[in-house]
């Protein structure tokens, strides 16, 4: 019995070095609170990455949804900054954009310091995702061709589906935080039937992988972790050990999010 489970591990472990995982789900806190894993600094943030054969991660700033997103955006740039391997993810709020702000100037300089998506919190941060509200801004990352990445629990279904329709060249991206998508599956999967603008990111998939693969295609799913809040094995191992083919898991491992990142407009 003890040999088998060797085997399992080494095969695991051969197995996870192999796709060049891309994580579009990590998160900065320092000192770390909460997590799975208690990084201090960069340092070892980059080395509990490199354990777990993340070879890339987009990153977002745990500060801009405890304090103030504009200085958590600007830390996240610099602790970013120099490392090939790291991409940004901000946090967006209306009032970035409030009269005296330029949000198109805001978002282009984002994206000159690697920043390849956006996050709206609308219950947290109490605001509106009709289009009075935050139009301009997702007209503009629409023709950015710069993802929009939402927490199914944070907005509504109904809310997912009015901006899926209103912005169709704009990518929206589904994270499973903080309840398992698999309780929603009516609704994101009809979703995803209708709209071929709409991801989701798996962490939180728990089951539905093979399904997703051959009903709806392989192209809309997106790897992630929630690291350092979630142990990568649980997520990795989803993927590894999913019943798709290897030209297929690589493709949600990687290759999804790097073509989502070559379509953004400089």
């Amino acid at each position: 019995m003890q040999e088998q489970l060797k085997d399992i591990i080494r095969s695991y472990r051969l197995k996870k070095g192999k796709y060049d995982f891309f994580d579009i789900n990590c998160w900065l806190c320092f000192p770390a609170q909460n997590t799975f894993y208690p990084p201090e600094n960069m340092e070892e943030y980059l080395s509990e990455l490199e354990k777990n054969e993340i070879k890339k991660a987009v990153i977002t700033n745990f500060e801009c949804t405890i304090y103030n997103p504009l200085s958590g955006n600007k830390n996240l740039i610099r602790w970013i900054k120099g490392y090939k391997n790291l991409y940004g993810g901000i946090v967006w709020t209306p009032e970035i954009g409030f009269p005296g702000n330029d949000l198109y100037d805001y978002i282009d300089e984002m994206i000159k310091n690697k920043v390849v998506l956006v996050r709206m919190f609308p219950k947290l941060f109490k605001h509106s995702m009709k289009k009075w509200q935050i139009g301009d801004i997702l007209e503009y990352m629409e023709h950015k061709k710069l993802p929009l990445l939402l927490w199914h629990m944070q907005t509504d279904w109904d809310a997912i589906q009015e901006i899926c329709t209103e912005y169709s060249e704009l990518p929206i991206i589904i994270e499973g935080n903080d309840q398992e998508l698999l309780f929603h599956n009516r609704s994101y999967i009809r979703l995803l039937q209708k709209y071929e603008n709409l991801y989701l990111e798996t962490h939180n998939l728990i089951l539905g992988i093979e399904y997703l693969v051959n009903e709806i295609g392989i192209d809309r799913l997106l790897f992630g972790t929630f690291f350092p809040y979630n142990d990568p094995d649980a997520a990795i191992m989803m993927i590894t050990d999913s019943d798709v083919s290897e030209d297929k898991k690589y493709k949600i491992a990687n290759e999804n999010l790097c073509n989502l990142i070559k379509n953004i407009r400089k």
